[in-house]
């Protein structure tokens, strides 16, 4: 059975691939139970698209404000490099 840092070793752009699929995930399965109990009178599309335009500045914010170094905020000039 792969270890957690064997499989956060592949990367694309600097980007840990393991990380970026399970964010999104993540991501998909919270937006839909949130349109389905809240939202369902939006277009889904529609709702997506906000959704991710007001949570992607969100999450690097929340990466400045408790000191974690990501590539995108390096590649941003946020943020110091990543501990690889």
């Amino acid at each position: 059975m792969p270890t957690l840092q064997e499989l956060r070793r592949p990367r694309v752009c600097g980007l840990v691939v393991f990380d970026t699929i399970l964010a999104l995930i993540g991501l998909v399965v919270i937006l839909s139970i949130a349109w389905k109990v809240h939202f369902s009178k939006l277009p889904y599309i529609n709702f997506a698209v906000v959704s991710f335009l007001i949570l992607f500045p969100l999450a690097i914010f929340s990466h400045i404000l408790v000191g974690v170094d990501t590539t995108l905020n390096y590649n941003l000039g946020l943020s110091g490099k990543p501990k690889e």
